[in-house]
């Protein structure tokens, strides 16, 4: 709803308002209008930039109250507030300043008042309760606008924007424009970066929730107040009593989608490979390698799983614990942390059983633990004690429900992703695979239910989550059912997920559906599922522009062009090798050398392939064929020296892609060149033959651990030195023998 202008400019560049004339200047119209009750959100991520645009905007505006005397009463007023971590609540600042300038309802208004909210960004910087206590303040907006003629202008980054959306969607529907500027983004270091980018959603108000009866130090939930016309007209020392903390209410909680992070990063392997989610970022892309196929290179890329040992996971919690249970699993946790809050909760727990308290009470307690505990988790501890006391407490939670409540399927998705995340965990398949069927298990449950309440996008995200965790079985059991329960999921999500809605989630599940299809592709009807791959990743591409999403595009295109190159095993070989090269070069021109230099050395990976396979398949044309192996050596190498940086740069960087497998292409590909210049060009054979002895020896040092591929070297060296002898007689064939290990000579010699 609401207007939305973008305003278009080249990226990566410091940009000033001139750069961002168009969006400003509808910012400015939309509120010259002077229209009551607005929320408007203004997204820049760059924060020394927001706080320009804003200045000048209050400037202009405000500067026209004295242009002259009738202008003045309908010329808007412009307020900057800017939020602070001990004040993080928006709509307490609001009616705080209303109220220190006599703008009560008995006050008189001069103009309608337009209040600009920076600060927003700095408050990454701070604990997620601070973070939650900003969200929890935006549900009181509706309120405010219904009850106050005054404007909103809300200056955030584009996390924070995704944040709202998914956070707070009753506000997201509220908002009546959406302008956006480009900027550079304002870096934050790790302990900044947002936490409520990757467990569930930050938690809002459940309106329906009744407050417990009892009342003192057991006393869960509070009452939360919104007339403003009290507010506005009482002491305001009584406001900070009308926003309940969110550690006081029962609260819906929202996942962001554990997407598929996919493997196919690379050119697709030719068994399963397993991939990673968003939540957190505990699994990296795998980008398993493939290789030009030669006689020289037969290479079946390995299976990956990514893990942390712990202990075997426990059977399903029964619904009702004993108070032994209880006590034991808080006495355990108590062991483990110094932590305060953690502390008091379960204290107070204990304190409950003790005291008998009616049922009720007591599972808004383990409600309340637990989201505390997932708060850590969201801050970056993802110790399994913790993750197991979370889950143990949201089971206690559980059964004081009413089944198919939103409370109920909010805690239900909760426990999914806890389950999901304790999987990460374990070392066996075995154990990974028994959480993650209890994953399954919970999200089911909630979606199945005949009585199931969850809001619209909730069960998009659930069903998102669902499909994610199928993907992730399919790795260890019955792939090709899991993948197509998967695939069921993924469109049940896209059915409550419109694009015209949520262009990002929307686009984010087409990327996952496409990812499937083309895992399911290596198991069956391959043709069909690719086409159906390809079909998604174009639909995702729709709504992720690279303006906008540059990074999230780029990983797009990336997979089409695998999509692309593994059609072409099975028709038109020629066109969709050339449709696989344009989608990796369009990844490219987002995923530098300076930008994401891992994700530019897996592209130029995979673009060496595709230019190797288009080589293959020019046989009547010498010439193109020989331009299209100098293109694939060219992308082999810039694959290199991309990983090379990266590696420099961050050492301990697991690169999506085999190295020492890219240095081995690279090899067959210099040989090949070699071998069909022409006679009169021995400078240019002699290098083409030494790099490739080169990138040979480089492969063998890699894969000196890995016997299965000592074979493969063995023959690529062979044939080098026979190139050697065969183009620059006996000389070169020694020359090249004296830099072979000598361990590997009487395996080598014979064959020559």
């Amino acid at each position: 709803m609401g207007l939305t202008v973008t305003a278009v400019t080249p990226l990566n560049s410091r940009t000033v308002l001139g750069l961002n004339q168009e969006a400003y200047q509808q910012l400015r119209l939309a509120l010259t209008l002077n229209l009551r009750r607005q929320l408007l959100i203004a997204v820049c991520d760059d924060t020394a930039l927001q706080g320009q645009l804003a200045a000048r905007l209050e400037d202009e505006l405000s500067g026209q109250e004295d242009s002259a005397e009738g202008a003045a009463e309908s010329a808007p007023t412009v307020v900057s507030l800017r939020l602070e971590s001990q004040a993080p609540d928006l709509v307490r600042q609001v009616v705080l300043w209303i109220k220190q300038h006599g703008l009560t309802p008995a006050g008189k208004l001069r103009s309608t008042p337009t209040f600009q909210i920076l600060g927003i960004d700095r408050l990454t910087r701070h604990s997620p309760a601070v973070q939650n206590r900003f969200l929890e303040s935006l549900s009181q907006l509706e309120t405010l606008l219904a009850r106050l003629d005054l404007r909103l202008v809300l200056w955030v980054s584009r996390p924070w924007l995704r944040k709202i959306r998914q956070s707070t969607p009753d506000v997201w529907r509220l908002r009546n424009g959406l302008f956006e500027f480009v900027g550079d983004p304002t870096p934050l270091t790790p302990a900044e970066a947002m936490p409520g980018l990757s467990l569930p959603k930050k938690p809002k108000p459940n309106r329906s929730a009744n407050p417990p009866k009892s009342s003192g130090p057991q006393a869960v939930l509070t009452s939360a107040p919104e007339d403003f016309w009290t507010i506005l007209t009482e002491d305001l020392s009584a406001l900070e009593e009308t926003v309940v903390p969110k550690r006081a209410r029962i609260v819906s909680t929202q996942e962001k989608k554990p997407v598929i992070a996919p493997s196919l990063e690379q050119a697709p392997p030719a068994t399963d490979v397993p991939s990673g989610l968003d939540l957190p970022q505990s699994s990296s892309q795998v980008e398993p390698v493939v290789e030009p196929v030669s006689d020289l290179n037969q290479i079946a890329p390995a299976d990956v799983l990514e893990t942390t040992p712990i202990t075997p996971p426990p059977t399903p919690t029964a619904p009702v614990a004993s108070k032994a249970k209880t006590s034991s699993v808080l006495e355990t946790a108590q062991g483990e942390w110094a932590d305060s809050e953690l502390m008091a909760l379960m204290q107070q727990i204990q304190g409950l059983i003790q005291q008998q308290v009616e049922p009720s009470a007591l599972a808004r307690a383990y409600l309340l633990l637990g989201q505390t505990c997932r708060d850590r988790i969201e801050s970056g501890n993802t110790t399994p004690a913790l993750i197991d006391l979370a889950i143990e407490a949201y089971t206690q939670a559980l059964p004081a429900f009413t089944p198919g409540a939103a409370e109920w399927c909010d805690s239900l998705n909760d426990l999914g992703s806890l389950y999901w995340l304790r999987s990460h965990s374990e070392t066996q398949p075995e154990a990974v695979a028994q959480w993650l069927h209890q994953s399954i298990d919970a999200y089911q449950q909630a979606l199945n239910h005949p009585q199931s309440q969850p809001s619209s996008d909730g069960l998009a995200r659930m069903c998102s989550n669902l499909g994610t965790v199928y993907s992730l079985l399919a790795n260890l059991q019955a792939p090709k059912q899991n993948l197509e329960q998967a695939v069921r999921a993924y469109h049940r999500a896209l059915q409550h997920c419109p694009a015209e809605t949520f262009p990002v989630e929307y686009a984010s599940l087409q990327n996952s559906l496409g990812a499937v299809h083309w895992r399911l592709s290596q198991l069956g009807d391959t043709r069909q599922q690719l086409h159906r791959a390809i079909t998604a990743y174009g639909e995702a591409l729709r709504h992720r522009p690279p303006q906008t999403y540059p990074q999230e595009y780029a990983m797009i295109q990336n997979n089409l062009g695998i999509a692309y190159w593994s059609l072409a095993h099975h028709e038109r070989p020629v066109f969709l090798l050339e449709q696989s090269i344009v989608a990796y070069q369009a990844a490219l021109a987002y995923r530098t050398l300076t930008l994401d230099p891992a994700g530019c050395a897996a592209t130029h990976n995979n673009l060496g392939t595709a230019y190797w396979d288009l080589a293959q398949r020019q046989t009547q044309d010498l010439e193109r064929q020989q331009s299209l192996w100098q293109k694939s050596v060219d992308a082999y190498e810039g694959a290199l020296e991309a990983a090379h940086r990266t590696l420099e740069k961050f050492p301990a960087t697991a690169l999506n892609f085999d190295l020492w497998a890219t240095f081995h292409s690279a090899g067959v590909v210099h040989d090949q060149l070699a071998q069909r210049l022409p006679g009169d060009q021995d400078g240019r054979r002699s290098h083409h033959l030494d790099q490739a002895l080169f990138y040979y020896l480089t492969a063998l040092e890699g894969w000196r651990s890995q016997p299965d591929r000592l074979a493969l070297i063995k023959t690529a060296l062979i044939h080098n030195i026979r190139l050697q002898f065969q183009l620059r007689g006996l000389e070169g064939q020694n020359a090249a023998l004296s830099r072979i290990p000598g361990n590997l000579l009487p395996d080598i010699l014979p064959q020559l």
